[in-house]
């Protein structure tokens, strides 16, 4: 039976040292960065779908810049390029289980450029709402820079001119406008540009009023969306369930020409128990007009959450119906009486949010399934089962390491000869990166999704 535990995790170790050459397209991209590079073979290990630096399952680095992960499958990692200063650069690609990173030499070219930065306007629309309400959208944007900016896209009235016109603003200036946006109706949302070269001195602002109740409430800002804010799944939470309340829910496909249907996956705000599972089709923007909005789709929440009521506060889920299409989402609460809105966004791109103690309930991929108890930890892989006890606490980034054992069949098993088998693992945002340390070494990549109290799935079978 050691035998057996024992070619299990030399298995894990070695077994994917021999990698295809990926593929990267596209091969260039602008100096400004935030372009989404593919990078495709057959055998890219790791789960995360951003990944800061060297220390998670997968990272990519272009030149001495780390990328942010924002696709993460065995077979594709999708990348957001970091700025760079123009030429070629190698790039590196980390696989937590091949020992050496994967360096495609001179594989990517930073090309000088006037191009622009994309920003999604969530609401462009104005128009009459519940209860005598009369809604607008007011857009400002500052310029704190010392030359004119040119905005472009949805704020543009469309002409047969060359180049298109656009909204100037002067330098150290603000300008607000409402109807100069344009919207598609069934289509919350809109896209507009900026020069990327200035886009660091603009300041875009969106507030969204109640004209007819502008002496009681002032409005809610509404994020101004850039590309890098887009992700592959959208968590909403602390959505109330009290019908005092209305819920609309809006969500923005990355890319317009380029998207599916997306599943809401409607759980317990407080324990992630699973409540319902809803799939939601996105609206089509008409031919020619895909560069200034993006499909969306705007629905009431209300029907669903109705049938949920015996829970307070509900979190929503959201993935492209492939789990690897960037979307982004927001849902806004509005008060049936005052007419009051209150948003809900997802966090904004940036350190993931680490809890201070190890959540209690079940993680999984799919494949492996952690049970996180009060006293004790188990860890289930094929037919094995690791035992650790529970950490009374986290490090302030989420860490924390201990030492257990692994069972193959009755009773635990040590690995190595009597060494104490190492664990170790971080939390952020639901998701748990778990790494098992063999004295024969490493076995890493895990990376697993918190899903609550309840099993998902089926554990695996024991050993012989």
């Amino acid at each position: 039976m050691r035998t057996f535990v024992l070619c299990l995790f030399l298995f894990g170790a070695t077994a994917l040292v021999a990698q295809p050459v990926p593929s990267i397209r596209p091969a260039s991209g602008f100096t400004t960065g935030g372009d989404l590079v593919h990078i495709r073979s057959g055998g890219l290990r790791g789960r995360a779908p951003a990944c800061p630096g060297a220390s998670c399952p997968n990272y990519v680095k272009f030149g001495d810049a780390f990328g942010r992960i924002i696709v993460n499958t065995p077979e594709e990692i999708v990348v957001l390029a970091p700025p760079h200063a123009a030429g070629a650069v190698d790039v590196t690609v980390g696989i937590p289980t091949v020992f050496d990173p994967i360096v495609l030499a001179n594989a990517y070219r930073y090309e000088a450029n006037n191009d622009s930065e994309r920003i999604l306007i969530p609401i462009a629309a104005s128009g009459p709402g519940a209860y005598s309400a009369r809604f607008e959208t007011e857009i400002s944007f500052t310029n704190v820079g010392d030359v004119d900016v040119h905005v472009t896209g949805a704020a543009a009235t469309p002409t047969l001119a060359s180049p298109p016109p656009s909204l100037v603003v002067p330098p150290h200036t603000t300008v607000k406008f409402t109807d100069l946006l344009r919207n598609i109706p069934g289509h919350p949302g809109a896209f507009i540009y900026v020069p990327a070269s200035a886009a660091r001195d603009v300041i875009t602002k969106v507030r969204v009023h109640d004209t007819a109740r502008d002496a009681a409430a002032f409005g809610v800002e509404i994020p101004a969306v850039s590309d890098l804010d887009f992700v592959t799944t959208v968590r909403l939470t602390g959505i109330p369930t009290d019908a005092r309340f209305r819920s609309t829910l809006r969500v923005y496909a990355y890319d317009a020409t380029n998207f599916g249907p997306v599943t809401l996956r409607v759980r317990d705000d407080a324990d992630g128990t699973l409540l319902a599972t809803v799939p939601v089709a996105l609206d089509r923007v008409p031919a020619g007009l895909e560069t200034d909005f993006p499909a969306s789709v705007q629905i009431s929440l209300d029907p669903i959450i109705e049938p949920l009521r015996s829970h307070a506060r509900v979190r929503v889920d959201i993935a492209d119906s492939d789990a690897i299409r960037p979307i982004w989402g927001l849902v806004s609460i509005t008060n049936n009486q005052t007419q009051e809105i209150t948003l809900v966004t997802p966090p904004r791109s940036g350190p993931a949010a680490t809890p201070e103690k190890l959540p209690l309930g079940w993680y999984t991929d799919g494949g492996r399934f952690i049970n996180v108890g009060e006293a004790e930890t188990k860890f289930y892989f094929l037919c094995s089962v690791g035992t650790f006890k529970t950490p009374s606490s986290l490090n302030a980034d989420g860490s924390f390491k201990t030492t257990g054992t692994l069972s193959s069949g009755p009773g635990p098993l040590p690995i190595g000869g009597g060494t104490p088998l190492d664990f170790e693992g971080r939390v952020a945002d639901g998701w748990l990166t778990f790494t098992v340390h063999p004295a024969i070494g490493p076995y890493t990549g895990f990376y697993l999704q918190f899903v609550g109290p309840q099993l998902l799935g089926q554990l695996p079978v024991q050993c012989p």
